[in-house]
């Protein structure tokens, strides 16, 4: 299976406030900023042979918190306060191996994705469980959930709410000749399949990001090796980047292969155009027609960027320590930021909020799994209109342990 990052999380909240320089850039340095250290770690019983049941994935960034998903879901305020606990019965009361997903919407509802990788057991059979889907309300109440029995080794990369209720997902799942596919379903209001749909070729095709933009569809990016089938854009077996337009059947509207490969992080769609950055750090526009109507080079330096969101401030992008939004090519607020990856902006009412993941440190790898994780901090980043920081909370994320 296509390897996944692994964020193993259990709260200790770390308050913090800080000031900075200058107007329309923060200087944004450790040991001003807080109080105590953003160290994370390991904890020192910690064995490095046995980890409890809850390997955890993405803690979700919503509107006034954030979501952890432990054990089921439990939900924090910016302050650190514990607001609600939900369990859920498609979560099993043993020692698997799992990963789960929380895909928030716009009103705070969610879905979650909960998938176990295909592994080995001690005694060397192998075991697949069935994924599931499920939907909760703001509360963290269970509304519907749905399993994918059936469909051997898969993964739920990316799901949305759409506005009429139903939802739809991406991912891939493992066809006949051991070989993935790109996988999609559509799920009405009370989680009942609509309809689904399989892409893909004799060799290796997998979805690297995607976007649902109301009233268009849903944009995906996918990386193929397959020189045959739904694609057919690899000339030699190496990996090239599609980007595609599904309608609301998930039918292919169009696809476009990329000429150049794109970073992790390097696709972001609006309500006007879609936005693209490739490992060369040219960044293009994209209508909805699937042809691009601008590009331009937006670092100089050999330095990995990726797109954090789009703000009322314009789009957000980072490259190494530095975040900067723009407004078409042209660059406005920049900001030092040395709180690890921004994974996403949220618009305030007097300013915004920066939400990003900071490495702490590398964990052994478990048995039977093949990754490598590390702990981090979920880390929240609060500015003024002009970028200057103003508090900054983050939450340890530190794995669970058996000591």
């Amino acid at each position: 299976m296509k390897k996944t990052w692994i964020y193993m999380l259990c709260l200790s909240l770390i308050f913090c406030c800080a000031g900075c320089t200058g107007r329309g850039s923060a200087a944004d340095t450790g040991s001003q900023l807080h109080s105590v250290s953003l160290t994370g770690g390991i904890p020192a019983s910690y064995s490095g042979a046995v980890l409890e049941k809850e390997l955890l994935l993405n803690a979700a960034a919503v509107s006034d918190g954030y979501l952890l998903p432990k054990g089921g879901v439990e939900k924090y305020s910016l302050n650190g306060e514990l607001l609600w606990t939900q369990k859920y019965p498609f979560i099993p009361e043993d020692d698997l191996y799992y990963y789960i997903h929380i895909f928030p919407s716009d009103d705070d509802s969610f879905l979650i994705s909960f998938v176990v990788p295909t592994y080995q057991k001690p005694d060397g059979t192998m075991c697949t469980t069935a994924p599931v889907l499920a939907k909760c309300d703001r509360n963290g109440r269970l509304l519907w959930q749905k399993s994918y029995a059936g469909f051997g080794d898969m993964t739920l990369d990316k799901a949305f709410l759409l506005p009429d209720g139903n939802a739809v997902t991406i991912g891939y799942t493992s066809d006949a000749a051991g070989t993935d596919d790109i996988y999609l379903s559509l799920l009405d209001k009370n989680g009942s399949l609509i309809g689904e749909k399989r892409y893909g070729g004799s060799d290796f095709d997998s979805p690297n990001d995607a976007d649902y933009v109301d009233g268009v569809g849903l944009v995906a990016l996918v990386t193929t090796q397959s020189r045959d089938g739904t694609f057919s854009a690899s000339t030699d077996g190496y990996g090239v980047d599609v980007l595609l337009l599904l309608d609301e059947h998930l039918n292919i509207k169009w696809q476009r292969p990329l000429s150049s490969l794109l970073a992790p992080g390097s696709l972001l769609a609006t309500d006007e155009v879609i936005y693209l950055l490739d490992l060369q750090n040219n960044y293009y526009k994209v209508d909805f027609l699937g042809e691009v109507v601008d590009q331009v080079k937006l670092f100089e330096k050999e330095a990995e960027a990726h797109f954090v969101g789009n703000s009322k401030y314009g789009v957000l992008l980072q490259c190494e320590n530095e975040l900067v939004f723009y407004h078409d090519r042209n660059a406005g607020m920049k900001l030092d930021f040395n709180a690890g990856r921004a994974e996403r902006v949220i618009d305030a009412e007097d300013g915004f909020i920066i939400v990003s993941v900071n490495t702490t440190g590398s964990l052994p790898t478990p048995p039977y799994i093949s990754a490598l994780w590390y702990s981090t901090e979920l880390v929240y980043s609060g500015y003024d209109r002009s970028g200057k920081l103003l508090w900054r909370n983050a939450c340890d994320n530190t794995p669970a342990h058996i000591s």
